[in-house]
């Protein structure tokens, strides 16, 4: 049996939740550590982050200044050490990897960090709802060289969604969901939502994955009023080519089955309930 590359007795159960939370998750601020439930005491949190950062379990980043908005939070993302680590304390002997490099470029973050909010509330929910979360793959990450995890072919081109999910409930019929997650420009969003729509409708998706059920598109807006915003002007909202669109703000996404709304208004679950 190798030797094993550190002591233990040196971790607590939130060192060892944290290190589990940076591989599920990959990049995780303070707060979304919490929110993933690696612990509610904020204070012991960063104690146990500041530890394991001085182990060399993990990267700390902080990042740049945000025009009126100050210093944003320190960034976690687990080192080679880290997964090595991890790797040991799990009984499966499934080698843990570290992420996939990621581009450097700061004004993405803010992006990032919503779609791994969406990432932790979907695994919350599955969790609590008997859903098996099958495999999770965000933009953010690299599949090989600098092709992005999510990338895949459409009739007019190459589709990046931000996250791209397959998940089995309790049928046992495996489904994917596509995510779009949208911050603060809803120009941005209506220019780039006709295109989406039109890989919905082509089965893209479906054809890449070689699924029989017809995906479904999640569209996340950072805020309730950017939501609103883009309901009201949402192109052809009636369309058939919405059919399989479900729209969310993040504020509401700790119920992430129920609440969502169609282009065309109406409040609809994500997944039929029970």
């Amino acid at each position: 049996m190798p030797a094993r590359s550190t002591d233990f007795t040196l971790l607590s159960g939130v060192d060892v939740r944290a290190l589990e939370a940076l591989a599920t998750y990959r990049l995780l601020t303070v707060e979304l550590m919490r929110l993933a439930g690696v612990g509610q005491d904020v204070k012991h949190l960063r104690a146990s982050l500041a530890k394991l950062d001085r182990l060399g379990f993990l990267h700390r980043r902080g990042w740049d200044f945000t025009p009126g908005q100050g210093r944003q939070p320190n960034l976690h993302m687990l080192s080679k050490k880290g997964a090595k680590v991890l790797t040991e304390l799990r009984s499966d002997g499934v080698e843990v990897k570290t992420p996939a490099s990621l581009t450097q470029a700061v004004q993405h973050i803010p992006h990032w960090l919503g779609v791994v909010h969406w990432h932790i509330a979907l695994r919350t929910w599955a969790a609590s709802a008997g859903v098996n979360v099958n495999w999770v793959r965000t933009e953010f990450e690299r599949s090989g060289g600098l092709k992005r995890a999510t990338a895949l072919d459409s009739d007019n081109g190459q589709y990046i969604p931000d996250a791209l999910a397959q998940i089995t409930p309790a049928d046992g019929k495996a489904r994917l969901l596509v995510l779009e997650y949208y911050r603060a420009s809803l120009a941005h969003a209506l220019r780039q939502l006709p295109a989406v729509g039109d890989v919905a409708v082509a089965g893209n998706v479906e054809t890449h994955f070689n699924s029989p059920l017809r995906a479904r598109f999640v569209v996340v807006f950072e805020t309730p009023a950017l939501r609103d915003q883009a309901l009201a002007r949402w192109p052809e909202r009636s369309a058939e080519t919405w059919q399989a669109f479900f729209v969310k703000s993040a504020a509401d996404l700790s119920a992430f089955n129920d609440g969502w709304r169609t282009p065309g208004g109406n409040l609809v679950s994500l997944l039929p309930t029970q």
